[in-house]
């Protein structure tokens, strides 16, 4: 995987189904039939990612929502936009 850029966008996938329960998150991907789980930070993650917003803007977003150093959540958030592309879970945004 190539290393990611803070303008990048993304898109979920359309075989991707998404479901929310108490606070964490079910990913079904219909192809596959497998699920995802994501604990809160990675379901705020997806949210913000989903909606097309840019990887610094959902970066952002998560420093004022947790308590986290702002290189680990960078490296963290990467490998978790990372693996959502690998998975095809999302897809390359526009700006992407």
């Amino acid at each position: 995987m190539a290393a990611l850029s803070p303008a990048d966008t993304f898109a979920p996938s359309s075989r991707v189904r998404f479901r929310e329960i108490g606070g964490e998150a079910v990913l079904l991907d219909l192809d596959r039939g497998t699920y995802f789980s994501l604990n809160a930070t990675g379901t705020a993650a997806w949210g913000g990612l989903a909606a097309g917003r840019t990887l610094g803007e959902v970066h952002a977003e998560l420093l004022a929502r947790f308590e986290v150093e702002e290189e680990i959540l960078w490296r963290d958030l990467e490998a978790l936009a990372g693996d959502l592309l690998d998975q095809g879970l999302l897809v390359p945004g526009a700006a992407g």
